[in-house]
């Protein structure tokens, strides 16, 4: 296969990446709309029959259902923020970023998922973890591939919990994503990065996440590995070159 076509399938393979992990956060905030506005609107109603009635005196509990309403109203629109705030940095160029920020919004995103699987999504940011200068949206992909890697690897039923941590190194940024699965035995480590390689049941689609992930992890000068824990479980790591604040 001559580069011209290597190099178009990937992009192609990126594009189709890129639409896999945007509408299965598109879902749990479309999930996640639902269900406030459900609230909002119920309340809404509410004081609607209320403010009809004649002998509507109860001023606190107007009140309180006003505030309920506005509470709910303030979860659809943080969702909604958060979502656009993910689709403009698909496109964003390459910039100085707080690592940490990166890290907690790609959590954010994808804590409901988890939630409705039964799992717990945790972070662990270390207050010095520095910057990275890549473009956001292309390394909050990869982040949030790590973190649905990681889901995949627990069972619902079992439950689990799964935990994204930063901290600076020499000269690097860690981006880690561990969970308490059964991990990734070492002979194998390197091989789920193969394109179309999955440890999934042969049922289940094989993901391309890992190999997208540490392509555009070396391509702004970093790398994307998985690592043995010794008290089993598995983990993830992504590191980056660490800029000057």
């Amino acid at each position: 296969m001559d580069p011209k076509t290597q190099t178009f399938l990937f992009e192609a393979l990126c594009h189709r990446q890129r639409l896999d992990l945007t509408g299965e956060i598109v879902g749990a905030v479309a999930h996640d709309l639902n269900n406030a506005l459900s609230v909002v609107n119920g309340n809404v109603e509410l004081l609607l029959e209320r403010l009809q009635e004649s002998d509507a005196k109860s001023d606190e509990s107007l009140l309180q259902d006003a505030r309920t309403a506005h509470n709910w109203s303030g979860t659809a629109m943080a969702s909604a923020r958060r979502l656009l705030h993910f689709s403009r940095r698909l496109r964003s160029p390459a910039k100085a970023i707080p690592v940490n920020d990166l890290v907690a919004e790609a959590v954010e995103l994808y804590r409901y998922r988890c939630e409705m699987d039964g799992l717990l999504l945790m972070s662990d940011l270390a207050t010095d973890a520095g910057q990275i200068n890549v473009p956001p949206g292309q390394i909050q992909q990869v982040v949030i591939a790590m973190v649905q890697n990681a889901r995949e690897a627990l069972s619902p039923e079992e439950g689990g919990s799964i935990q994204a941590s930063t901290a600076a190194g020499d000269g690097v940024v860690r981006i880690e994503i561990e969970d308490d699965g059964e991990g990734v035995p070492e002979q194998l480590q390197e091989r789920v990065f193969d394109l179309g390689y999955t440890t999934k049941e042969s049922d289940q689609p094989a993901g391309i996440g890992l190999t997208i992930g540490r392509h555009l992890a070396r391509a702004h000068g970093g790398d994307l590995k998985i690592e043995s824990v010794d008290e089993g479980g598995g983990l993830q790591v992504l590191t980056l070159p660490r800029v000057e604040d």
